[in-house]
């Protein structure tokens, strides 16, 4: 019996945790799902993404805890509108020279082992090096409604690292894929 109970109490607390993701439906008070007009005077456009049909605003809200991940200090929110107004991204961003290289590696650590706390363990791991001198290390998590990632990106070109937590809607990134096949 007792293999079963803790076979049991592993798989729901997975679950639990998986859930949590979708649970909460964004950061804070900015939900996926919500309209542009919802977030009115306080948004300004950045671009718009052909592949996707999307909108890319600058978010600056009055309320400052949106500024807060965990002890981060963040500097940019950036929201993505599919084309129908509804958000379907979230991104938050701070950037730091990459003469804090090591502190900055410490806080994406200490940031996955506070993300891992509340929705278990990632998925999978971010290991990119792209094509534009950028590399990319951090961590995801998922559902079959959303994504999580946050990692460092390594601005080789500007000589800077940016710490960053995003969750997107994940039908919004799936879509042109779907399309294409």
């Amino acid at each position: 019996y007792l293999p079963i109970l803790l076979l049991t109490f592993f798989n729901s607390t997975y679950s639990q945790k998986n859930d949590e993701l979708d649970k909460r439906n964004g950061f804070k008070t900015i939900k996926i799902g919500t309209p542009l007009a919802t977030f009115a005077n306080q948004t300004r456009f950045i671009t718009h993404f052909n592949q996707t049909n999307a909108d890319c605003y600058l978010y600056e809200p009055t309320d400052k805890d949106l500024y807060k991940l965990f002890d981060i200090e963040i500097e940019t929110i950036l929201l993505t509108f599919d084309k129908n107004n509804y958000l379907v991204g979230i991104l938050l961003r701070k950037t730091v020279p990459q003469s804090e290289k090591f502190n900055t590696e410490k806080t994406l650590l200490e940031l996955v082992s506070n993300l891992k706390i509340i929705f278990g363990k990632q998925l999978g791991l971010i290991d990119v090096n792209n094509k534009y001198d950028n590399i990319r290390t951090g961590a995801y998590w998922g559902t079959e409604k959303l994504i999580l990632k946050s990692y460092l990106e390594y601005q080789n070109k500007e000589n800077a690292i940016d710490i960053i937590l995003c969750i997107y809607d994940l039908k919004y990134l799936t879509t042109p894929i779907e399309k294409g096949f």
